[in-house]
């Protein structure tokens, strides 16, 4: 009995030893350029660099589409949502992402924080968040984002 006790403690015991939980993989940095026409709702192209993209999280390039979530207010800068598809090129999978946009009527810079709401296919667990910084290319007709922060 004492021996059956032994094996069974020490079996439990390696048990507990290789069953440690595995932690979940580290947020990985990424940078995203999107290259948007205007107004907010026509669409537009992004680039994506960084370890997100080396490691496989997200596509390096493709389009963008937007749709607004809220309805703007304040008067400057003016506050509003977007939600933000990034469509893949040569596949179907997207990503989306929420952002909280101030824009600052004098100049056209934009700055939001955003946040990955959904995904499709490979992107259906992405997580992450970040900051934008929008610049006009042409005032009124045309701006640069850019996306920094981490996905994992």
């Amino acid at each position: 009995m004492r021996k059956a006790l032994a094996v069974f403690l020490s079996t439990l015991t390696l048990v507990a030893m290789t069953a440690v939980p595995v932690a979940a993989a580290p947020p990985l940095g990424v940078s995203i350029t999107a290259l948007e026409q205007l107004p907010v709702t026509e669409s537009g192209s992004f680039t994506a660099t960084g370890p997100a993209v080396d490691a496989g999280l997200i596509c390096a390039n493709g389009t963008t589409t937007n749709g607004l979530v809220g309805p703007a207010h304040g008067t400057n800068p003016v506050r509003f949502q977007v939600n933000k598809t990034f469509h893949c090129d040569g596949s179907s999978y997207t990503f989306t992402l929420r952002l909280r946009v101030a824009l600052d009527q004098n100049t056209g810079n934009t700055t939001a924080n955003w946040k990955v709401i959904s995904g499709t296919g490979p992107y259906s667990a992405l997580k992450g968040h970040g900051t934008l910084i929008g610049t006009p290319i042409v005032l009124g007709e045309s701006i640069t984002d850019v996306y920094t922060g981490s996905m994992r």
